[in-house]
């Protein structure tokens, strides 16, 4: 594991995924003996780490939510300064983030933060306005715009709730207009183009007419998870388009013996899932993030140096993790 790295009691069980505390990150760090899962994760203390260092997580999840999450904006911004990532994106299913990236920035220094726009219900949908306002608030740290994940149809079909999707296709598999003017805007503010949580079919429609309308960086978003699941054949064909594939480390903790209930319903990505797509599409074309921020689970920067271990014990080389943590994510963010 990592050589002769050494790792904290802490690590080892969050290894096992039985972890019985959140917060510690790195080597050499005191963990808060006898704590509960969850309990005050800001608290624990955490150095520069090798294993993190010019690390960026495209995919950070945090308070202030509707959902409860582990850390605010400006803690986990941080945690991943402390340990020396470079650069964190903010999400969130339902606001705009970018606002929220500008003050994080004025909170914390010696790191990168930026946010983008998720087009669910909350913010009209496929709204091209919206997107618009997004990127060109202050500091223009808006990067990203994610489609439509919680009130995407497949989601819905996925996860049944009594409301209608936002749809990116009509009935016969063509797109919306109405999304070709949201990638318009996307070409024209030179953003990033994620799927979310669409099918992929409909993923690969997105994808396919964003490269058309010159569209220069796109995300699958958590290709292997719920609810899109791609097949290897499909994220092989995202990736023909000019599309890179993230992998998150929440799909190592979800399904039935979950630590966040509300992962409990979703299925369970085993590492070695992970490997074979890595290996299938080529690390060159693949994207790590942790998908963290769950009140349950281990903080981000903790989160991400286990996958980022597990993967190499596993057989995936440092040169190809280093792609996919530092290189690929910075040319999406134009780093």
């Amino acid at each position: 594991m990592c050589g002769a790295e050494r790792h904290t009691p802490l690590f080892e069980a969050e290894l096992s995924r039985r972890a019985v505390l959140v917060g510690a990150v790195g080597t050499g760090v005191s963990a808060l003996a006898g704590a509960a899962v969850g309990a005050l994760p800001v608290m624990a203390q955490a150095g520069r780490d090798p294993v993190l260092d010019g690390v960026i997580d495209l995919h950070v999840h945090a308070d202030p939510d509707v959902d409860a999450r582990s850390l605010d904006d400006t803690q986990v911004t941080a945690k991943y300064a402390e340990v020396g990532a470079r650069a964190v994106l903010l999400k969130n299913h339902y606001v705009t983030t970018s606002d929220r990236a500008y003050l994080a920035r004025q909170a914390v220094g010696g790191i990168e933060v930026f946010g983008g726009i998720t087009l669910n219900k909350q913010v009209g949908g496929l709204n091209p306005a919206a997107i618009r306002t997004m990127a060109q608030i202050k500091g223009r740290f808006g990067k990203v715009v994610w489609f439509p994940t919680r009130d995407a149809e497949q989601h819905l079909d996925r996860f049944p709730r009594d409301d209608a999707p936002v749809r990116v296709v009509d009935d016969g598999g063509d797109l919306l207009a109405e999304a070709r003017e949201c990638l318009r805007v996307i070409a024209g503010e030179n953003l990033a183009l994620f799927t979310g949580h669409l099918s992929a079919s409909d993923a690969l429609t997105l994808l396919r007419e964003a490269r058309a309308l010159g569209v220069k960086k796109m995300m699958v978003t958590h290709a292997l998870t719920d609810p899109a699941r791609f097949s290897i054949d499909q994220m092989q064909a995202a990736v023909a388009l000019g599309a890179v594939i993230e992998h998150v480390y929440l799909g190592t903790l979800a399904g039935p013996t979950a630590l966040s209930p509300g992962q409990r319903d979703f299925v369970n990505i085993p590492l070695s899932d992970y490997v074979d797509a890595i290996t299938a599409v080529g690390a060159r074309n693949c994207v790590l993030s942790t998908d963290l921020g769950q009140a349950e689970n281990p903080i981000h920067p903790m989160g991400l140096k286990v996958f980022i271990t597990q993967l190499l014990t596993a057989g995936i080389a440092r040169e190809d993790i280093d792609l996919m943590v530092r290189k690929n994510p910075a040319r999406l963010l134009d780093l």
